[in-house]
């Protein structure tokens, strides 16, 4: 099953380390709330919460996608994600665009280079 793009071939190597992305995103996020996000007032932080929680979150969904549901047969995929696990999911990526675009948004405000 080729992801990112057919450049990467997808192997047990790539999908264990695929959840780094967002490990790392948390770590990004963490460091521009504490360089620039406490200017930024309560957006800010409002921000940063909802981006730190969803990330969170999409590094459980990384995991899911990339060491679970690669075992397992199309069918049972699509019966997983017609129950709560979908509604998880959604609610996880929902969740980072908007704890997404609040930070931004807050950072946007911030005077200096963020």
């Amino acid at each position: 099953m080729p992801k990112r793009a057919e450049v990467i071939p997808t192997t047990d190597a790539t999908q264990l380390i695929a959840p780094l992305a967002q490990v790392f995103a948390v770590a990004l996020v963490t460091a521009l709330f504490i360089a620039y996000g406490r200017s930024s007032g309560l957006l800010g932080t409002i921000g940063f919460a909802l981006n730190f929680v969803a990330l969170a979150a999409l590094v459980g969904v990384e995991f899911v996608i990339n060491l679970v549901f690669a075992h397992l047969p199309s069918p049972t995929i699509a019966e997983l994600r017609a129950g709560p696990l979908g509604i998880a999911l959604t609610v996880a990526s929902v969740l980072f665009l908007l704890g997404t675009w609040t930070f931004v948004a807050a950072l946007w405000r911030v005077p200096g280079p963020p």
